[in-house]
């Protein structure tokens, strides 16, 4: 990946990537949330609402320590982790590709509840591949930027803020064709990256 800075200034094409990555790997996360009743059965004794529920109830409680646990510690910790050590470690006993899926594998593994660890071996798939092509620091700026982006969206629900009243405004349908859209883009840039690196 080439620098974000060259002679002082952003290189364009990386912010784009970065953005990218960052706005795909939540509809991705979108995606899978939605689709996952779908694809197992028994959401109804899914941890999944019940944690939406605590996430909303957090935020609303105490915003700026929301944020601070729920979103910027979770991201740094659990990256660390699974895009660190666990992926450091399989990579280099068996290389990058068991390393993607093995450090997806281990953080879905971890989340216990089958239809968490669907969405979360999904998105795992996606932080390490993108860990993989760019390194460590954008994974975890992603899955903050996606732990804030789901607590503020669920915040905004719970206080019926002008955010709550303008995406309920947007069809679920639509929503899910924008978000297949832009997890498809961030996808094909990743597979790109991975074939130049």
């Amino acid at each position: 990946m080439s620098s974000p800075l060259r002679s002082g200034r952003p290189d364009p094409r990386a912010v784009r990537f970065t953005l990218l990555q960052i706005a795909g790997l939540t509809a991705t996360n979108h995606l899978a949330t939605r689709l996952a009743p779908r694809m197992l059965p028994g959401m109804a004794e899914s941890r999944i609402p019940d944690d939406l529920q605590r996430f909303g109830e957090a935020a609303v409680s105490d915003l700026a320590l929301a944020v601070l646990t729920l979103a910027i510690l979770t991201g740094v910790i659990e990256e660390l982790i699974f895009r660190g050590l666990v992926f450091t470690w399989i990579e280099r006993f068996a290389g990058s590709r068991w390393a993607v899926l093995g450090s997806a594998a281990a953080f879905g593994a971890a989340h216990l509840d089958p239809h968490h660890a669907l969405i979360a071996g999904l998105v795992g798939l996606q932080l390490g591949v993108l860990r993989r092509v760019s390194g460590l620091g954008l994974p975890i700026a992603a899955h903050i930027a996606n732990n804030l982006i789901v607590l503020l969206l669920r915040h905004a629900d719970e206080t019926g803020s002008a955010l709550s009243v303008v995406s309920n405004l947007i069809p679920p349908s639509l929503a899910l064709l924008g978000a297949s859209g832009l997890s498809a883009l961030s996808w094909a840039a990743l597979a790109q990256r991975w074939r130049s690196s």
